[in-house]
């Protein structure tokens, strides 16, 4: 659907976000069109299956693996 192709979208521009800058998570959910934070980790959870610190902690090698 429209919803779910656009909830990928915003989904991997933060994941970019995330793995690139130094934002905080309430910069990135702004950025990605969220009025608020917990409405993005719960989007962001949902579709990556994890929540977006620990996806940054991924992406730095501060963790084994993803769930």
């Amino acid at each position: 659907t429209i919803s779910e192709y656009v909830e990928t979208h915003l989904v991997s521009q933060a994941k970019t976000l995330l793995s690139t800058t130094a934002l905080t998570v309430k910069q990135i959910a702004q950025a990605a069109g969220f009025d608020h934070a917990n409405s993005f980790s719960r989007t962001f959870r949902r579709a990556s299956g994890m929540t977006p610190l620990q996806y940054r902690q991924h992406k730095a090698g501060k963790t084994s693996k993803p769930r």
